[in-house]
């Protein structure tokens, strides 16, 4: 009975703890419970239930209580005053390793930590009363034997009786079930943007996407690219996915100059490169290299639903490539230049790329990222061309 004591007892304890944690900033908690939402996810969890303080409680209470257990002694022994702050220090280490543990599993972060500090404590005096009521030897006579866990258990059915007269205002989240389809959250990832010291240019944050469980790809891809809430991923013989594999957006393998070595390895440095958006929609720009190994970007526009109307592409620009590799081919779209930008390699192989002076060379766009459209260009050297 005493470790069924000992459980109840930290299942009570830790409701209330973990829950005033998760009602301190209910932002936090909520990113908190969808990061283990995310995890349970990408297991694939065959069942639905709700993720919230009583899940995290749960599994503190098992572990901390099956320590605690493990780690006192269950007969009473003073052998000097020393014992009772030794038990204590042991009963506090076991807690804090258990929940700073099962906080660092499925990354529950940013707390407070002033709270947290006073639960350990709490939870450690706490915890020392509840044993040595259990040592008692007067519980040993039968009419006392379950005093200590019926009034635990009361206690526990008290609190929770109590709280699902709140439940409305408790953060939670539900877990989903997985199937044989893509599952993905399109669109950016959100994330803090810190001011860039480099320059006054700044404008934006690059962000990315993030997939929760993705279909299976080729292993030929090589960019994947956001707008409007779709994903289009490229992959490098020259074809487009949008959202799904079997939904080609544009296929442009018949112009795109690819190889593969005698060992059966793609050339990663050819292919398809980019892809970008105007942010009207209207039309779009790719990358590649073609088949007399130039660097293209090319035109496409678009209809009203997004799709490509193919007799309209032209060649924007084409730069010749002597060599393997070094194309570059980056392209995004610039709210603070309202531009494209491109970035070009230096075009030169690799075990002489150092040696080559074209990036330092003005007149020429080796080696630097341009702006496609306007008037004059501006030439930005890569940090790799002067030997970085």
């Amino acid at each position: 009975m005493a470790v069924l004591s000992l459980f109840l007892y930290n299942f009570f304890f830790n409701s209330l703890f973990i829950q005033r944690l998760f009602d301190r900033d209910v932002n936090i908690s909520l990113n908190n419970l969808m990061n283990i939402q995310n995890d349970f996810i990408k297991i694939g969890l065959p069942f639905k239930f709700t993720i919230n303080f009583y899940f995290v409680a749960l599994i503190v209470s098992v572990f901390s209580a099956s320590l605690i257990y493990i780690s006192i002694p269950k007969t009473i022994k003073i052998e000097s005053p020393l014992i009772f702050f030794k038990e204590l220090f042991i009963i506090f280490i076991n807690y804090s390793a258990v929940l700073f543990g099962v906080f660092y599993i499925f990354r529950l972060f940013n707390f407070s930590r002033g709270l947290i500090i006073l639960g350990l404590l709490a939870h450690t005096l706490s915890s020392y009363i509840l044993i040595w009521l259990l040592r008692l030897e007067k519980y040993k006579n039968i009419r006392f034997k379950y005093l200590v866990t019926i009034s635990v258990f009361a206690l526990l059915i008290s609190s929770i009786f109590l709280r699902l007269q709140n439940t409305s205002e408790s953060v939670s989240v539900e877990t989903i079930i997985s199937t044989t389809t893509t599952l993905f959250t399109p669109g950016v990832v959100d994330s803090e943007c810190f001011p860039w010291l480099g320059s006054d240019n700044f404008k934006e944050c690059r962000t990315g996407i993030e997939f929760v469980n993705s279909t299976k790809y080729s292993k030929t891809l090589n960019n994947v690219i956001v707008f409007e809430n779709d994903i289009y991923l490229l992959d490098v013989f020259g074809v487009v996915y949008k959202n799904s594999p079997n939904n080609i957006f544009l296929d442009v393998s018949s112009k795109a100059y690819n190889c593969v070595d005698p060992n059966g390895e793609i050339c990663w440095e050819q292919g398809l490169f980019s892809l970008a958006f105007h942010p009207t929609g209207n039309f779009l720009l790719t990358s590649y290299p073609d088949l007399d190994n130039n660097l293209v970007v090319e035109k496409y526009f678009l209809n009203q639903d997004n799709s490509i109307i193919f007799e309209t592409s032209e060649i924007v620009l084409k730069i010749p490539n002597s060599q393997c590799c070094h194309f570059g081919g980056n392209l995004i779209w610039s709210n603070y230049f309202q531009d494209f930008m491109l970035s070009i390699g230096d075009m030169e192989e690799p075990k002489v790329s150092l040696l080559n002076s074209e990036p330092l060379d003005t007149t020429s766009m080796r080696g630097k990222i341009i702006l496609l459209n306007t008037d004059i260009q501006l030439f930005i050297t890569y940090n790799s061309a002067l030997g970085y």
